[in-house]
């Protein structure tokens, strides 16, 4: 693991890498719960974030909002709750975003 990236995280179709850069991390029905680390805004060439039908919670993190390439977005069917941040808009109009199933998810 030392030498390990975060390239090298779950299987192949989970984290997706160009030039050893994230671009897509995939795990949809992945088995995730807990809380989205705030990492995640380090990955400012991921593109796709498919984290849909987890048992994630607590709030959707501002730093998902900032990513700059961010263009498809799944977060439906989890457990966040909160108000999305106003982060999100500053995402692309072209972004596809799903947050459906967050009973507890509002704004």
């Amino acid at each position: 693991l030392l030498n390990s990236t975060e390239c090298d995280w779950g299987e192949p179709y989970e984290v997706n890498c160009t030039n050893f850069v994230v671009d897509s991390v995939n795990f949809v029905e992945g088995g995730l719960f807990g809380t989205i680390p705030g990492e995640i805004g380090l990955l400012s060439s991921l593109k796709t974030l498919r984290l849909g039908k987890n048992k994630l919670k607590d709030s959707i993190l501002t730093e998902i909002g900032l990513l700059p390439s961010l263009s498809l977005l799944w977060l439906d069917q989890n457990n966040f709750e909160g108000s999305i941040p106003t982060e999100m808009g500053m995402l692309s109009w072209s972004t596809q975003l799903y947050l459906y199933g967050n009973a507890n998810l509002s704004g």
